[in-house]
């Protein structure tokens, strides 16, 4: 379990959270090899098997952050996707432990890909500070977009937005949708 290769050595299970309060998770527990060490009405321990050289977590350096006008993840066999209304932004800002923090040396520049598809013949723009840009016409299928972001300059929201509002999609899904970002990525640039 991730837990143990992570060092962790117990777990604490709030009963309250859960319908049958944990019980269906006590017994698969237990059918792991894992000791409950604490078993009262409110809570549920386990001991775990912490690994004596734990390894670290994967952190990515930054995130991005889907606010104002996008629906929640979404996946398929393409990748993960966020549908949005007309009106939408992503923000971009550095992770809770930034690669200098580490000391590690990195470009100064961040590289943003992702792709947008539309809904209907509309035109997709994308606004970053003063830049504005046109990123999707009407008859596009598909558009890959980059973007080069300077480290320095976040948090970045990139105002993402159509010149035409939402449709009902006709599928008895009830959001008003516009265009999807797809597939998105934040990658360090090389150094120079």
């Amino acid at each position: 379990m991730t837990w143990n290769r992570y060092g962790f050595s117990a777990l604490l299970i709030n009963r309250s959270a859960y319908k049958d309060g944990a019980n269906e998770l006590k017994e698969k527990f237990i059918q792991l090899g894992y000791e409950i060490f604490i078993d009262q009405p409110g809570y549920y321990g386990f001991k775990l098997k912490p690994f004596v050289k734990p390894e670290l977590p994967h952190i990515e350096k930054y995130i991005a952050t889907y606010e104002k006008g996008f629906y929640g993840l979404e996946l398929d066999g393409s990748g993960p996707f966020h549908w949005a209304n007309s009106d939408a932004i992503v923000k971009i800002t550095p992770s809770w432990v930034h690669a200098r923090a580490t000391g590690a040396r990195e470009s100064d520049q961040l590289l943003v890909t992702f792709e947008v598809q539309s809904i209907g013949g509309r035109s997709v723009w994308l606004e970053v500070g003063s830049n504005k840009s046109l990123i999707s016409s009407p008859g596009d299928k598909s558009r890959e977009v980059k973007l080069e972001i300077m480290t320095d300059s976040l948090p970045a929201k990139l105002h993402i937005y159509s010149d035409r509002p939402g449709v009902l999609p006709g599928n008895d899904d009830s959001r008003k949708l516009a265009f999807q970002v797809r597939n998105l990525r934040i990658d360090n640039l090389p150094i120079k």
